[in-house]
């Protein structure tokens, strides 16, 4: 159920102050056919110029969601000043375990096809509807993923909008819960000092102050309310019978609040607080983070202490190859790795993460290596580490970054994935990697004579460009 809107929403500002990602997250863009590299498989759902498919990304049988977008259905809105789609400029900003992956956006006359991570799950709403409601834990666990998520797109000036359980995913069919957040099309940059107009979002999750159409990112707070209530008590706090029944209860503030009287004090407060009917009074992202409730829940979930010693030796014994090499290592961390070895790695980037907002401090890696070692030892180590790996230098360690220095590359340089990774930046798929498709991948100003001299390094038959073979033997050296 979306809101109508009453006029198209200003052009948003550049992220002015964002950190950025780390230097080797690759979203591919290309243009050509998608049965190139994905064999389509059944729909997962659809709308009026949409749809997502699943696919099989052909050259690893790994499952991929493909949002399929027809270009005369895009409103004005959906292009950013440079005419890229605006959920894919938005996207390519975050790095976060918990916001869904995009891997490449492949372009033909008619469409776009978005490719992004498969969760199998499906979204947090059909699960609700079979089991009506949530654990105390089991909300507890879903808000501290969500409220992280949200936390670090306010960081970096990215607000949602449409925050709600139809856009909130699940990593598997299991027990564990694991959250990504998706459908970022409404979403926005936001500067600082102005307030966004136009109505987006859905009924239910609304907040007032989109209706009257001045507000900023405190929209998603109130939303987040909503999701929680709903996750606690099983019901809606608004007993409209249609849309427009239910925008009138959120314009007039009539909440149905009477679920909350069974629920633990701390979980009472945070719904509160969320729900805050002025946006300068409601929590942020940041405080509903560091809520008693989910500090609580979180501190109850058990810390996986072997796969983080494990991850903390990685990490330790990290070396920096060559940009090429890095770049392949980075790929295959991120794009290639399965869900269970993907899984592993979240667990311990949010063990180490003590703060929750999806990304590592050298304050919080310190602590970990402390906890671990001698405390001149633990700051030589980490010094290393941050010096390493915090490759975008931003003085984090970025997620990305740390599937990077944290997976075991020898164990993951298979042919397979080689030739996948081989297969990125042989962009035209000629069989060869030229200079020219070596610096559209990397993204960075050598300049032709350097990247030529990059090229040079690895082509051994003098061909100007690098084969199958050279790239192999280029990775597997020295690993």
């Amino acid at each position: 159920m979306g809101c109508g809107r009453t006029r198209p929403v200003v052009v948003d500002p550049e992220p002015a102050l964002t950190t950025g990602v780390s230097a080797w997250t690759f979203v591919h863009q290309r243009t050509g056919t998608v049965e190139q590299s994905y064999e389509l498989l059944e729909s997962l759902g659809r709308g009026a110029f949409a749809e997502v498919r699943k696919a099989v990304f052909k050259p690893t049988n790994d499952f991929r969601a493909i949002k399929i977008i027809h270009k005369i259905g895009l409103a004005v809105e959906g292009f950013d000043p440079k005419h890229q789609l605006r959920e894919l400029k938005v996207l390519k900003e975050l790095d976060h375990p918990n916001i869904l992956r995009v891997y490449e956006l492949i372009e033909d006359p008619q469409r776009y096809f978005l490719v992004m991570e498969y969760c199998q799950g499906g979204d947090l709403f059909s699960r609700l509807l079979g089991v009506k409601q949530f654990t105390e834990v089991q909300a507890g666990r879903i808000m501290y993923q969500l409220l992280s998520a949200v936390t670090y797109c306010h960081q970096r000036f990215v607000i949602h909008r449409d925050l709600k359980p139809e856009n909130l995913l699940l990593e598997s069919k299991g027990a564990d819960l694991t959250l990504k957040v998706a459908d970022f099309g409404s979403s926005a940059f936001l500067d600082p000092k102005k307030k966004l107009n136009g109505i987006h979002g859905s009924a239910y999750y609304v907040a007032p102050e989109v209706l009257e159409e001045s507000y900023n990112e405190k929209c998603d707070l109130w939303s987040c309310g909503i999701i929680m209530y709903i996750l606690m008590t099983g019901k809606a706090p608004y007993g409209g019978k249609n849309e427009r029944e239910i925008l009138s209860a959120v314009t007039a503030g009539e909440l149905d609040l009477s679920g909350l009287g069974r629920l633990a004090l701390d979980a009472r407060d945070l719904i509160t607080q969320c729900l805050v009917r002025n946006p300068r009074v409601r929590i942020s992202a940041t405080g509903a983070l560091a809520h008693p409730f989910i500090v609580r829940c979180k501190a109850a979930e058990p810390e996986s202490g072997a796969v983080l010693g494990t991850v903390m030796d990685q990490l330790r014994a990290f070396h920096c190859a060559s940009k090429l090499k890095d770049a392949v290592h980075t790929f295959i961390a991120t794009q290639i790795i399965t869900q269970a070895e993907m899984s592993e790695l979240r667990t311990a980037f949010q063990a180490i993460d003590k703060n929750g907002d999806g990304q590592i401090s050298r304050e919080e890696l310190l602590e970990k290596y402390q906890s671990r070692m001698a405390p001149g030892t633990a700051e030589q180590d980490v010094r290393q580490i941050m010096s390493k790996v915090d490759t975008n230098n931003s003085g984090f360690l970025d997620y990305s970054e740390f599937l990077h220095a944290s997976l075991d590359q020898a164990k993951h340089l298979s042919q397979k994935n080689l030739r996948a990774a081989f297969a990125l930046f042989d962009t035209d798929g000629n069989g060869k990697i030229s200079c020219e498709e070596l610096k559209t991948m990397m993204m960075e100003g050598k300049g032709e004579k350097g990247w030529k001299e990059v090229v040079r390094e690895v082509d051994q038959n003098g061909d100007g460009e690098i084969d199958l073979r050279e790239f192999e033997q280029l990775v597997m050296e020295r690993i």
